[in-house]
């Protein structure tokens, strides 16, 4: 099994109590060292976040 090094997550404005769980979960992997945010950027009414898995 294959696992992709970087990887992207898109948050609508529309789906605000998914954006959150979503934005929890990334906090807590960054804390645990397991990934690396690399690019946020805001296209129209869209967050898009690209994050890079750490190899353990």
């Amino acid at each position: 099994m294959e696992t992709k090094v970087f990887q992207t997550v898109v948050l609508s404005h529309t789906d605000e109590a998914q954006n959150q769980l979503l934005l929890r979960m990334l906090q807590e992997r960054v804390a645990k060292s397991e990934i690396r945010i690399v690019d946020v950027k805001r296209l129209k009414k869209e967050l898009v976040i690209t994050y890079r898995v750490l190899q353990p």
